[in-house]
């Protein structure tokens, strides 16, 4: 019942959006999606800095995959052989590095495969706007039909974010798929509009239901000493004066996170803002039968961002949109219930956005849901939400939207920095919290057994040392 709801507001939802958003007609879309365009889901991810990219597609057989850039100063190609996926076919992943500035225009290559030709933009300039979802959820389970109709939504606000709010990044916080699998993580990337636009993925619990995440998820690879899941790791990419802190909240071991941060952050000590992007929701309070989870959550995580003076945590799961207060130690240092802004803030602001897809928790409640003691804004939906964060040399200002009112933001929020980072120091933990984090370490090798188990079960062939340990590589 709870699944025909989400497919009767999607459909509802789809059709009902304003005819300028689209980027095809659904005829155009349909005919698409039988293409060897749409099956080939190409895709561009950052790497570390600027300068790189990676390409990613499908194929149906190995072999050799090329990308040919064409900028400025001339042609460059770039090659790599095919990896096997979990679902038995072929993904290709090819690094570009050492770009300079400018546009580029690229075709992807394999055998029988070529993509059409598109278009990026390498920019050292320190304002850029991103969209920012989470929980899109495209769901093979609901049938051909309804998983073309989520693409097709999708694909119409990822163009809308572009042309209309110059978005070049997308940043997912987890939940691409349902089930994890290879279909639903080519709806995803498929729409054209995300050829032109760098795709970040965080990944999310459900990402983690399947095995094909691990093929599918492209990022540069962080070594880090500690637990890893068998399907996603920590990864990090800078951007402009912003230094994206991905970390999978799927995996418990806390001291494997330090560590990752540790290293991310000394490695770019000089960038201004630190953004995190996460799956899991720290402060909303939407979830009663969830805080008990979120509060060791709490006790795992946010030491970390205060630490390391993380700006901004982005994050979903719980479906609900709340913005916190600024928090530092656990506490409300600023009350931003009355306020549209924040210069120079002590402490963290934590935003945890509703699901893309419509919100079906909404109304299998009669009465509102309990939020968080320090949430200062909060709103409560079921229609699917984006965000539009833009990010400039001293602010970060975020806009949230519903998809079927793709030009009223409900809510605004900017912080502001004119200071300096100081020097980055980094004392000595807490007794208390090493303690916390080396239990952690032993929580995340059960957990990791017992997703092993849930794999197996469910039919999928994996290593279960990868599996429990977390693969490295």
């Amino acid at each position: 019942m709870k699944r025909a709801i989400s497919v009767f507001l999607t459909l509802a939802i789809v059709f009902t959006l304003p005819a300028y958003a689209f980027a095809m007609s659904e005829s155009e879309w349909n005919e698409y999606w039988q293409s060897s365009q749409k099956s080939a889901a190409v895709y561009v991810s950052p790497g570390h800095s600027e300068s790189e990219r990676y390409f990613t597609w499908y194929g149906k057989s190995g072999g050799e995959g090329t990308v040919l850039l064409k900028g400025k100063t001339g042609e460059r190609t770039f090659s790599a052989s095919a990896q096997e996926t979990t679902q038995g076919d072929y993904i290709y992943k090819v690094y570009a590095h050492d770009l300079d500035e400018g546009e580029y225009s690229y075709v992807c290559k394999s055998d029988g495969f070529e993509s059409t030709e598109s278009t990026l933009l390498v920019s050292d300039k320190t304002s850029f706007s991103a969209l920012y979802v989470t929980d899109v959820h495209m769901t093979k389970s609901d049938g051909e039909e309804a998983l073309r109709s989520y693409s097709f939504e999708f694909g119409n606000t990822v163009q809308k974010a572009k042309d209309e709010y110059g978005a070049s990044l997308i940043l997912s916080a987890g939940d691409q798929a349902s089930q994890g699998l290879r279909e639903e993580y080519e709806a995803f990337v498929s729409p054209p509009a995300l050829k032109g636009m760098e795709t970040a993925l965080s990944i999310g619990n459900h990402d983690r239901k399947g095995t094909e995440y691990k093929t599918f998820a492209t990022f540069p690879y962080e070594g880090y000493a500690g637990i890893k899941s068998y399907v996603g790791r920590d990864w990090w990419f800078v951007k402009g004066n912003v230094l994206f802190l991905m970390i999978d909240s799927n995996c418990p071991d806390a001291a494997a996170h330090r560590r990752f941060m540790q290293s991310a952050v000394l490695k770019n000590s000089g960038v201004k803002w630190r953004v995190a992007v996460m799956h899991h929701d720290l402060f909303g309070g939407r979830l009663p039968h969830r805080e008990g989870e979120n509060a060791l959550l709490r006790l795992l995580y946010v030491p970390l961002m205060d630490e390391f003076d993380v700006d901004l945590v982005l994050a979903g799961h719980s479906h609900y949109y709340t913005r916190s207060d600024v928090i530092m130690g656990g506490f409300s240092t600023v009350k931003t219930k009355v306020l549209s802004s924040v210069k120079n803030a002590n402490g963290t602001l934590y935003l945890t956005s509703g699901s893309f897809t419509a919100n079906t928790r909404v109304s299998e409640n009669s009465e509102d849901v309990p939020v968080g003691n320090r949430v200062g804004f909060d709103y409560l939906t079921g229609e699917g939400i984006f965000n539009i964060l833009d990010f400039s040399e001293d602010s970060i200002r975020l806009r949230s939207f519903t998809v079927s009112k793709p030009d009223e933001p409900f809510t605004e929020f900017t912080l502001e920095k004119t200071e300096s980072r100081f020097p980055v120091s980094l004392p000595p933990m807490p007794i208390f919290n090493t303690f916390a984090r080396s239990l952690s370490t032993f929580v995340a090798f059960t957990n990791n057994l017992a997703t092993a188990n849930d794999l197996k079960e469910s039919g999928f062939d994996i290593d279960l040392r990868q599996a429990v340990f977390g693969c490295d590589a």
